[in-house]
């Protein structure tokens, strides 16, 4: 099933023009094909600046602060822990640490 999100576009300044951008998450990263982390980096690397300079170029600035504020806050659990290194008997430690400035 195809879901399409219809979304305002910025207004134009003076002389600029906002062309309309259209976005399609369609296909799966072809991994098989992909032979190193350093490959699998370069795609996530290209993809996320297409995908960041279109909506920077497109959406109105509100709608790009809001969205990163809804980004870091899903991505909030992941910054909110720290890991430690080893203790001296070679376990693992972990220390959460609570930011209520997140929620």
């Amino acid at each position: 099933m195809t879901k399409d999100i219809s979304i305002f576009r910025a207004q134009p300044i003076g002389d600029q023009t906002i062309e309309p951008v259209t976005i399609k998450i369609i296909d799966e990263i072809p991994t098989r094909r992909i032979k190193s982390l350093d490959e699998m980096g370069a795609v996530y690397e290209k993809e996320a600046e297409e995908l960041a300079n279109a909506l920077w170029n497109s959406l109105p600035g509100g709608t790009i602060d809001r969205l990163f504020i809804k980004l870091c806050q899903r991505k909030a659990s992941l910054l909110a822990i720290s890991y430690r290194p080893k203790d001296d008997e070679g376990n693992g430690r972990r220390e959460e640490v609570v930011n209520d400035s997140l929620s």
